[in-house]
């Protein structure tokens, strides 16, 4: 049975079958002859007692789509939801207001400092490395990089 129609419907005998777009078809069962009848006045009374799905077939496989790509910055560590830590050897870290490095700097945060993760990552792709949006213990949210460079292969790391 195939349809240029994203969903069609065909009446059958005792029963509907619905082809949705992508293969799933599905034969729903009804009961009453009354069911197909419709009079302009009012709308026509259920009379089905129960609907069985009785095939699916080919279904259709999720599309993972929005994954955010940041060609050259360091394999992310950090999550939504997770504690971290300043893990730099000696330098601070800049709380920035946005996820850029050309960002305003509201806050230098020593090795250390502890945060919690509450949004990102977004890639800054003129430096490439990952910002995450974090809160600090006093209150303040801003974002981070997680880094690395030459001395420190990261500047904000995970808490186990």
């Amino acid at each position: 049975m195939s349809n240029n129609n994203p969903l069609s419907f065909k009446n059958l005998l005792s029963g509907i079958i619905v082809t949705v777009m992508g293969g799933i078809i599905l034969f729903l069962i009804l009961e009453g002859p009354e069911l197909f009848k419709k009079t302009p006045e009012e709308p026509p009374t259920p009379t089905a007692t129960s609907v069985q799905v009785i095939d699916t077939v080919s279904p259709i496989m999720p599309t993972v789509t929005g994954i955010p790509v940041c060609t050259g910055a360091p394999e992310k560590r950090l999550s939504v939801g997770s504690n971290a830590v300043v893990c730099t050897k000696s330098d601070p870290v800049k709380l920035r207001s946005d996820p850029k490095h050309t960002s305003e700097s509201i806050d230098n945060l020593p090795p250390g400092f502890e945060l919690s993760v509450i949004g990102g990552p977004v890639c800054d792709e003129t430096v490439p490395v990952w910002y995450w949006q974090v809160r600090t213990t006093d209150g303040y949210t801003g974002w981070v990089s997680e880094g690395g460079d030459t001395v420190d292969a990261y500047y904000v790391c995970p808490v186990e």
